[in-house]
């Protein structure tokens, strides 16, 4: 299938550019960050991440334009993608002539040093994986299953996705908002929707790429995990704890169920809601569901996690370097400050196609998973202040974040973003110890052994904690789009990164010989993970087909197909505020779907909710054909949400006299119609 072979290329076209940019990454899983002690990590847990990732982005992003450039013709993606195969196949057999001596050596590893650790981590990721973008989309017998925890943002996930592979949505436009520039980072959905017009399932289209990106954040974790602490339990650990998020809402839940024992036990099972203590943390905003709801995210992770990796050596060259002939403890800090900034080796670029490589990797991700790259970009600059060939750092920012303006200016019209202090997040009182206060609450344990991690390491790693905590620093600060609550991935990315200090926390007590100590960290373990484990339950039923947990759209419902025939991604569509239905399934382009979708995304909402009420309330033919015209709209749909509307009265008859009936189904209050503003009223 084509597009199977598609992703393949995608692999091994990542693959022989990490050989030609990256060559150092075959050997990253050899040694530990400092004092180069082996930790035998399969080369595989790099590589597969980065060949998969740099390939994805090597391919989608001239399929993209090219596709763009030859908007006029019919299919051009079709078109694009021969000549963007084309190219890669090429590229492939160049790459491997150029390299085949090295190739041989650079394989050696892929496997070498593959225990138990490695395939716990494989094992678990790859089943969590499964169960989370299956149970949450799956084909089965003629329908499509959409899960009841995931229904909402899928609207505009599918809707992109079909605007591409049954559309032509060159130059993009955001699905939900359909006629303006296109602020959402909806690169993935352009990958997804580019399988699907090979002819890969639009499940499997959407399932494969997720739980193959889900895998690699697992993988590179655990590898970033076992360099810095040398031990592989801390690798397992920290991608045990990156699963099952710590929090204090289970305890706040389980304290409020009135009753005996068995009256809790019989509510937590009966339970199918996220539960949470803060605000919006019932939407299952910090769990396992972000990650099947949101898709791009592991890929933006991945990213994340790849670029830290590959940048963190420096930090500790400029360990090795400075404390070669004492420990810390013995060098004078007004020493150790000269050695760091006054010293050619702190500045120097040592190493430019690799500082430019991951530059272009970063970038390229800006309209995959913006936040990722934000988050990613804060980082690296502060681990830039200890390390060495500190303009490496500056060379990669400044190939990323051109790459970013260039796709911003390219694609955004209006302001991207509006970057604004704004002190306390989503907690109740916006203080400090508001703040305090709310971070407890939802991260529960985590943070106080954040803190106990602190001071068992040393200064550079406690610099290292620093830096990973900068972008939940970053989110209970700062603001750069309307809504709040998008802030809660930065808190993710920021927590994940802290799992790895924490698992290292943990391990150093359980590998203390006191059992007391090794007690402690068992029941720590518990204490961190339970309401992730419970959240994964509640996942499970909500979405469960046994519980009917999910919403069902037919390939052969006459709605569905009838867009995907009869219209492209060039045609808006005036309907009332849809989230997702069978119209929306097929791809067309609303005018104004569910407002919060264009909302916080930074559309202008208001303007478009008065046209609705215009158009659909127009007194006469003339009134409604000039609101059509000045707007752009192709096909009105009438059915019963219009005409039951809080928000205007429809005047049917007007439209009805104005505009021919395209489609039409079922009776009275019920009818579904659709009017074509390009055909005349007979």
């Amino acid at each position: 299938m084509l597009g199977i072979f598609y992703m393949l290329l995608c692999l091994l076209t990542g693959l022989m550019f990490c050989q030609l940019a990256l060559p150092g990454i075959f050997k990253y899983t050899e040694e530990s960050f400092m004092g180069g002690k082996k930790i035998s990590v399969p080369s595989l847990f790099v590589v597969f991440p980065a060949s998969l990732l740099t390939g994805t982005l090597l391919l989608s992003w001239p399929a993209y334009f090219l596709a763009y450039v030859m908007g006029s013709v019919a299919d051009p993606l079709l078109y694009a993608d021969y000549i963007v195969m084309g190219v890669s196949i090429l590229f492939i057999i160049i790459a491997i002539i150029v390299k085949r001596k090295k190739l041989g050596e650079s394989f050696k590893g892929t496997f070498s040093g593959m225990g138990g650790a490695e395939l716990i981590v494989l094992m678990f990721a790859g089943t969590i994986a499964v169960l989370l973008m299956v149970l949450s989309f799956y084909y089965l017998k003629g329908n499509y299953n959409v899960g009841l925890s995931v229904f909402s943002d899928f609207s505009t996930h599918i809707d992109m996705i079909r605007s591409f592979s049954n559309g032509d949505n060159f130059p993009t436009t955001y699905s939900h908002f359909a006629g303006e520039d296109i602020k959402y980072h909806f690169m993935f959905q352009f990958f997804v929707g580019n399988l699907e017009h090979m002819g890969l399932r639009l499940d499997l289209a959407f399932n494969i790429p997720s739980i193959l990106f889900f895998i690699c954040v697992c993988m590179l974790l655990y590898t970033l995990a076992v360099k810095l602490f040398t031990k592989k339990a801390v690798g397992v650990l920290a991608v045990f704890l990156f699963l099952f998020r710590s929090s204090r809402s289970f305890f706040d839940y389980i304290a409020k169920i009135p009753g005996k024992f068995s009256d809790m036990y019989d509510t937590l099972e009966k339970n199918t809601e996220f539960i949470g203590s803060t605000a919006n943390e019932n939407w299952g905003l910090y769990n396992l569901n972000v990650y099947a709801n949101q898709r791009h995210l592991a890929l933006g992770l991945t990213m994340l996690l790849l670029a830290i990796l590959i940048l963190m050596q420096n930090v500790f060259d400029a360990v090795k370097r400075i404390y070669k002939e004492g420990d810390s403890e013995k060098i004078p800090y007004f020493s150790v400050l000269v050695e760091m900034y006054l010293r050619k080796e702190g500045w120097l670029v040592k190493k430019p196609v690799r500082a430019i490589a991951v530059g272009l990797i970063i970038g390229m991700c800006a309209f995959f998973n913006g936040a990722c790259v934000i988050a990613c970009l804060m980082v690296l600059f502060f681990l830039a202040f200890i390390a060495d060939r500190r303009f490496e750092y500056l060379l990669a920012a400044v190939v990323a974040v051109g790459l970013s303006f260039a796709q911003t200016r390219f694609f955004i019209t209006s302001s991207a973003f509006s970057f604004r202090w704004e002190p306390g997040y989503l907690a109740e009182v916006k203080t400090l110890f508001g703040s305090i206060d709310f971070l407890i609450s939802l991260l529960g344990i985590s943070v106080i052994l954040v803190f106990s991690a602190a001071l068992i390491v040393g200064a550079i790693y406690r610099w290292i904690l620093f830096s990973f905590t900068t972008p939940i620093i970053f989110a209970m600060c700062f603001q750069l789009t309307t809504d709040t609550a998008v802030n809660h991935k930065y808190i993710m990315m920021g927590c994940m990164l802290l799992t790895m200090f924490i698992a290292a926390f943990v391990y150093y007590l359980y590998s203390k010989k006191e059992l007391f100590k090794k007690f402690i960290a068992l029941v720590l373990i518990v204490l961190l993970t339970i309401t992730g484990v419970y959240d994964l339950s509640v996942f499970i039923k909500r979405n469960s087909p046994a519980n009917s947990g999910s919403m069902k759209f037919s390939v052969d419902d006459p709605v569905t197909k009838w867009v995907m025939e009869n219209s492209n991604a060039r045609d808006i569509w005036l309907t009332d505020w849809y989230s997702l239905n069978n119209l929306v399934f097929g791809g067309a382009m609303l005018y104004y779907g569910w407002p919060y979708y264009a909302w916080s995304a930074g559309y202008d909402t208001d303007y478009r909710s008065t046209q609705v009420k215009a158009m659909y309330e127009a007194a006469s033919s003339d009134e409604l054909r000039e609101l059509v015209s000045e707007n752009n709209i192709r096909f009105i749909v009438v059915d019963n949400s219009v005409r039951n509307s809080e928000n205007y009265r429809v005047n049917e008859n007007v439209i009805a006299q104005t505009f021919g009936c395209v489609y039409s189904e079922g009776d009275g209050e019920w009818a579904f119609r659709i009017f074509d503003t390009k055909v005349n009223a007979r």
